[in-house]
């Protein structure tokens, strides 16, 4: 058997952990409702809840911010 130096032995290990990891991507969900309350700002509500791992709470439900560069959000007084 040929010897194996360190790093061969720590690119194969790398090599084959990735192919290991490699999973297919889940499809986003692409039911969702956009608002805009201010310009460049948009509000994204994803339909639908998961079960929630967070004490007190029973459901989850998840909303994105989004933002353009240069953009202001309304000041609450």
């Amino acid at each position: 058997m040929n010897r194996i130096d360190r790093r061969s032995a720590l690119g194969i290990g790398l090599a084959a952990a990735s192919v290991a990891m490699m999973r297919p991507a889940a499809a986003q969900t692409t039911s969702y409702k956009d608002e805009t309350p201010w310009p460049g700002v948009v509000v994204r509500a994803y339909e639908g809840e998961t079960p929630s791992i967070i004490p007190g709470f029973k459901t989850v439900s998840m909303r994105d911010i989004i933002m353009q560069p240069g953009s202001k959000t309304m000041v609450l007084r």
